[in-house]
């Protein structure tokens, strides 16, 4: 069943109603069908054809859904009053899911092949209006043209086109099969080849236009548009969208020769679509059909009175006689339309021939080929099938070519298939030079004397005698070699070269035979034959060759073992050749002759270009074309260079970057400011016209790259004098320089990843010894993209090398040479290495001040620098006091630098506790962002990631996660999954998921994440510690202690040797490890520890610091479970009172204070105020986590337990029935506070039960059997997050 996406609603349970055409055989549908046909004299004077876009339908896509009316058939008849017309419909596979590949150049021949077939028996002169929907607009645009290329009348008897939403231009849609497959509401996007062509800007699109606007003066158009927006299927998530725009909809001609039109309340699929005769939308499309028809009708009328008596058609009934003998068309190479030629001639001429020599046909098989079978030949086996399907031999004449760079055997796979196809059909075969026009009738006169034609015949006459014996014959090959210029062959293409004043050259295609049973195979180097000699779909490229091809032929041709311990080296050395078969044929020639020399060795001498220039000899190769790569390519090199100097920079320039996806911006930057799209295009063309150049899509966008032959590359620059060579790579290195982004420019990160071979080529082919500016620019862009990779020790080296350049060139105090000692600081910083950054950073300051004075914006960002690393550091006063001099001292500022140091004081805000002023700091930050750089940067993600730590900090845990998913999904996008900052994207958010209470779920991410950064960190690096510190944490609280604590005990002895005893993440580590000896009941070792860590952190942090109060915490957590009850209820008094001043009375990290004094307090006789805590933190924990959060089971235990010793049975009995559940869940039956919970409700059942039991036995029984407070208070252990900085 074929989808129709321009459909608004599906019929009959999603199913469209078909017609029996559209229900049977494909090649019913996909055909020309008639729809009305005048059955009354006259016949009709016009013929219309509707041509229906992608995914659409024979007859579906013009019929009304809510009426069921085909207004082609069953309105528009009656409307042509003064044009009786014949009206048809064209189909063509676009259903969406279909395997065919079509592109839109074989639908247009498959539409001209069905309408030659409907006309056969009418007045050719007969007009033609076209009507096209969407791509089928350009299905008729390309028809059109093929049929002027080929001489057919249908291009003469046109006059008209209605062009309904039709992509001229391509759509502003990034995404065309998302976009139709959403239409269609399909659940997933699909891709055809012609949806490629639909793009906005595509080449196919933009030749397209080119050649139609040399052929539309003769013709009138109607531009329909659409009248609303096309909704889309709702997984797409984007409402509705303009599918094609008007100015992509309209051909812009103007005057009289175009009518433009909307069709109001029509989207993209109901344009074509009409519901009665009467509707005012139908009747405005309709006057204009009618309008085009008679326009046409008037034109013939000129036309024919013009040219006189109606001329002898078919086969010479004059038309009058015969109204419906149809003419013979023009032979076109490819493809037969001539009528049957006899098998035997008796020197009757072929009408419309030169008359007078007898033709005939010869007795049997004629071979003309130049060199003798090459027994060496490597049979690619892909060319040869590709060649059997294109050439079959057994139906009408066929055309194909095999096109490549010079020296990929392009000729020898002729040569072999000559062979091949004369050995196994008896066919006649003849070889053509066609490089020139001299040896073009060279080859002709050879094949004029096996047919005994006259020798006096040259020229034109010569060729054209030739081409009418061939036709004569029976069954034929022939091959036409090295087609390098197809000027020759079609005038109407001129290249580059053809000046105003310049004769056009011959074209010798009305020369090359067609006929029912001859084939043409081509050879070139000239990829643009296709489409212009032969089909789109009868091309064969031959630049690549098999891996096991190319060493078979290594092997053959330089008698080289094929012993398998022989294979590697030979791969090594194909590799190196590219797989190319001049190369290959002449390491094989070298190493026949120089069997002593090692393939190492010649690998060695090749890559130097010592062997390009190589001649070897090649009796299978025409003695007058070199053997050499170097020689084969400097022919077209020269010629390049004589027909356009652009052509012959950007070929010259491009051998010094990356052979592989060269940008068309460094190539336009090549010919310097002036170049524009156009005059860069043109000089590319050239290029890849020589398949110096391959284009290719980048990631399906619309930008262009190219790839560059490596071995070209290598013979361009072996061709050039050293003071060339050191031009042409100091421009190739300001060029790449110009267009690598910026060092803060994150944003261009594909741009970077795109550009960094290019970068990393260029800087390696200069000239060593001679520093320039742009190099050392460039080697500090390349350092920091290395940075951003985490890639730290190219981006170290790279760095060093910028710094020495411009200590070189401009001293150690010039701007350069301290941008470039920025950059090396933030490696530092990335590196761990706080120590050597905050000196770097401090050294930078302090020359800026000296040479700039404060006033100046590097002062203030250098200052930045400082305070980031001070943050690091664990010194947050020092960070905060330098941001808030930045912030409030009047200096000149740039914006983002001014958003960069309130992220900074935010993130020691962050540090100190300080988060309400925090949130508000980083929300002004992301606001300014936004506004300055756009929601789409990675600077203004990067405030998201640390605004969302923040908030999540204060519990909106929602809030938080909505953020921290927005931004990792972003980072994915367009950083990568291994990429740095992606991971702490990740491991923000597994502390977001982990803190609601789905730890399982965070630990696999904690795991994930681990396993990248100690793949590229290593294991001592800042951000792998952090990773192996939360996912340890995690793992406590799943009762998981031996893992847990072996991690504790990692990350702090590598927090010691890398930190120091008195950083913040050290006290950190300290204290979680002191929690691991706790929850193993090891008191004496988690007091000694915490005690150790309070001290350094009073001493260091401050005593009302955050990371004071939780060291504290947790000290009395411990001092409790010693028994020292009132001890530790003091020290928890303090910490509450600290929490609250911190935080205010509804925060998590007070109820957690709450709760742990509450515990305390039960076992100090202090039960109502054990309640009454136990109730706030509860209450907070249930508003802020959830019911089924750990923490809010772990205080609905609790709470219960108290309530027992207050003899609040009921009310206890309550919370446990509805807690257990939830615990068992959560945690599993077997875990300590399911069976905590479990014992409490056991307790109250039986309480209630057997009431003659006394208080005081029932109390005794609760602390005997593990009830009430049996749990002891909670060791605080949480896991923290790593605030991103602005680089």
């Amino acid at each position: 069943m074929h989808w129709n996406p321009f459909r608004s609603k599906p019929k009959e349970k999603g199913l469209a109603r078909e017609t029996p055409a559209e229900q049977g055989n494909p090649q019913d549908r996909f055909a020309v069908h008639l729809l009305h046909e005048q059955k009354a004299p006259p016949d009709a004077l016009v013929d219309i054809i509707a041509v229906h876009g992608l995914g659409g339908r024979l007859y579906d896509t013009w019929t009304d859904e809510a009426s069921g009316k085909l207004w082609l058939k069953h309105f528009l008849p009656d409307q042509m009053q003064n044009a009786k017309a014949r009206i048809m419909t064209f189909g063509y596979d676009a259903d969406l899911r279909s395997r065919n590949v079509l592109d839109i150049m074989g639908f247009a021949e498959n539409l001209l092949a069905g309408l030659r077939t409907h006309r056969r028996r009418v007045d050719p002169t007969r007009p033609i209006i076209f009507i096209g929907h969407s791509m089928g607009g350009l299905v008729i645009k390309n028809a059109l043209l093929t049929a002027k290329d080929q001489g057919d009348p249908i291009a003469d008897a046109t006059f008209g086109v209605m062009f309904m939403a039709v992509p001229h231009r391509g759509s502003q849609t990034a995404d065309w099969a998302t976009i139709i497959s959403g239409i269609a509401n399909l659940a997933t996007p699909l891709s055809t080849a012609a949806i490629e062509q639909l793009k906005r800007d595509s080449g196919d699109l933009l030749n397209l236009s080119i050649r139609f606007g040399n052929m539309q003066e003769s013709l009138m158009f109607v531009s329909v548009l659409e009248g609303e927006r096309t909704k889309l299927a709702s997984w797409l998530g984007r409402g509705s969208i303009e599918v094609v725009p008007p100015e992509s909809a309209r051909l812009n001609l103007g005057g009289r020769r175009e009518q433009t039109f909307s069709i109001s309340g029509a989207d993209h699929r109901t344009v074509c679509k009409f519901s009665s005769a009467t509707d005012h939308q139908f009747l405005q499309v309709a006057g204009a059909l009618e309008d085009l028809a008679e326009n046409a009708l008037r034109q013939r009328r000129q036309r024919l009175a013009a040219q006189g008596p109606v001329p002898a058609v078919g086969n010479g009934i004059n038309q009058k006689q015969n109204p419906r003998a149809q003419p013979t068309p023009l032979p076109v190479p490819g493809e037969d339309r001539s009528p049957p030629v006899q098998t035997q001639y008796t020197g009757v001429p072929i009408p419309g021939k030169s008359p007078g020599i007898p033709i005939t046909a010869a007795s049997g098989p004629i071979v003309i080929l130049p060199f003798p079978r090459n027994p060496d030949v490597v049979v690619r086996k892909s060319i040869f099938k590709e060649l059997d399907e294109k050439l079959p031999g057994h139906t009408k004449q066929q055309s194909a070519a095999v096109w490549g760079l010079g020296g990929t055997g392009k000729t020898q796979i002729a040569l072999e298939y000559a062979y091949r196809r004369h050995e196994s059909t008896g066919c006649s075969v003849f070889w053509v030079h066609a490089a020139n026009t001299e040896r073009f009738e060279e080859d002709y006169r050879k094949i004029a004397d096996k047919a005994g034609l006259p020798s006096e015949l040259k020229g034109d006459e010569l060729f054209e005698q030739v081409e009418q014996w061939l036709r004569a014959q029976e069954n034929w090959l022939l091959v036409l070699d090295n087609v390098d210029d197809l000027d020759l062959f079609s005038a109407g293409f001129q290249g580059a070269s053809a000046g105003p004043n310049d004769p056009k050259p011959p074209e010798l295609l009305r020369f090359v035979p067609s006929g029912l049973h001859g084939s043409i195979l081509w050879t070139t180097r000239d990829e643009s034959i296709k489409g212009r000699l032969v089909s789109l779909k009868q091309e064969i490229n031959a630049n690549t060759m098999d891996e096991e091809d190319a060493l078979a032929m290594l092997q053959g041709l330089g008698h080289l073992s094929n012993a398998p311990e022989r294979r590697a080296e030979q791969l090594k050395l194909v590799n190196t050749l590219e797989k190319l078969p001049l190369a290959i044929a002449q390491a094989g020639a070298y190493l026949r002759q120089y069997p002593e020399i090692s393939l190492e060795s010649y690998i060695v001498d090749f890559s130097s270009g010592q062997l390009l220039g190589e001649e070897f000899l090649d009796r299978f190769r025409d003695s007058r074309m070199p053997n050499s790569v170097l020689r084969t390519w400097h022919l077209s090199m020269k010629k390049i260079g004589a027909i356009s100097s652009d052509s012959a920079k950007i070929l010259n320039a491009s051998a010094f970057f990356d052979s592989e996806g060269i940008p068309f911006e460094f190539l336009r930057h090549t010919l310097g400011e002036h170049a524009t799209d156009h005059t860069t295009m043109t000089a590319i063309g050239l290029l890849k016209r020589f398949s110096f150049l391959q284009a290719h899509q980048h990631n399906g966008q619309s930008s262009k790259t190219y790839q560059l032959h490596l071995l070209v590359a290598l013979a361009i620059r072996q061709s050039l004098s050293e003071h060339e060579k050191q031009a042409c790579a100091t421009r190739a290195i300001s060029v790449v320089a110009e267009l690598f982004p910026r060092d803060w420019m994150r944003k261009e990160w594909t741009k970077c990843r795109e550009y960094l071979p290019h970068a990393l080529a260029v800087l390696g082919r200069r000239q060593q010894g001679s520093p320039t500016p742009e190099a050392a620019l460039l080697l500090r862009k390349v350092a920091h993209h290395y940075m951003e990779l985490g890639e730290h020790e190219p981006a170290l080296s790279c760095c060093n090398q910028s710094l020495e350049m411009f200590r070189v060139l401009d001293g150690a105090e010039s701007a350069g040479y301290l941008g470039s000692k920025r950059v090396l600081a933030e490696i530092e910083v990335e590196r761990g290495n706080y120590d050597i950054a905050v000196k770097l950073s401090s050294e930078v300051l302090g020359e800026r001040r000296a040479n700039l004075g404060e006033r100046d914006p590097d002062i203030a960002e250098s200052m930045t620098d400082v305070a980031e690393v001070d943050y690091y550091l664990g010194r947050w006063d020092e960070a905060e006091t330098l941001c808030q001099h930045v912030l409030r001292t009047p200096v000149r500022m740039r914006d983002l630098d001014k958003s960069s140091t309130m992220n900074c004081l935010a993130t020691v805000f962050y540090q100190q506790g300080r988060l309400p002023e925090a949130e508000k700091l980083l929300r002004d930050v992301v606001e300014m962002r936004q506004k300055l750089i756009g929601d789409r940067h990675p600077e203004t993600h990067l405030a998201l990631a640390n605004l969302a730590a923040v908030v999540s900090a204060q519990s909106r845990w929602a809030e938080a996660e909505n953020l921290e998913r927005k931004v990792l999904l972003f980072r994915l996008e367009t950083l990568g999954e291994k990429h740095h900052d992606t991971l702490r994207a990740m491991a923000n958010l597994a502390v977001t998921v982990g803190e609601q209470g789905r730890r399982k779920e965070a630990v696999e991410l904690e795991r994930k994440l681990l396993d990248f950064r100690l793949a590229k960190l290593g294991d001592s690096h800042p951000d792998t510690l952090y990773a192996m510190r939360n996912l340890g944490v995690t793992l406590g609280h799943l009762g998981e202690r031996e893992e847990a604590e072996r991690i504790a005990e990692e990350v702090l002895t590598r927090r010691r040797k890398r930190l120091g005893n008195k950083h913040p993440d050290t006290i950190r580590s300290m204290t979680d490890l002191a929690v691991c000896y706790a929850v193993d009941q090891r008191w004496e070792q988690a007091q000694k520890l915490q005690a150790e860590a309070l001290e350094l952190s009073q001493e260091i942090l401050g005593r009302e610091h955050p990371e004071t109060a939780y060291t504290l915490a947790n000290l009395a957590v411990n001092v409790s479970n010693q028994g020292k009850r009132k001890e530790a209820a003091e020290m928890q008094e303090k910490v509450l009172r600290m929490r609250r001043a911190m935080y205010g009375d509804m925060h998590l990290e007070t109820a957690t204070a709450k709760a742990n004094l509450a515990m305390t307090c039960g076992y100090v006789d202090r039960r109502e105020e054990a309640e009454r805590l136990a109730r706030e933190a509860l209450q907070v924990r249930r508003s802020k986590l959830g019911p089924d959060h750990p923490d809010t089971l772990h205080t609905t235990g609790d709470l219960a337990g108290t309530l027992t010793h207050r003899d609040k049975w009921d009310e206890a009995r309550q919370l446990v029935q509805e807690g257990l559940p939830r615990a068992e869940k959560t945690y599993g039956k077997e875990h300590r506070v399911t069976q905590h919970m479990r014992t409490t409700l056991d307790l109250c059942l039986k309480r209630l039960g057997e009431v003659r039991t006394s208080r005081k036995e029932a109390g005794s029984t609760a602390l005997t059997n593990g009830g009430g407070r049996a749990r002891r208070p909670s060791m605080e252990w949480d896991v923290l997050r790593r605030l991103g900085r602005t680089r």
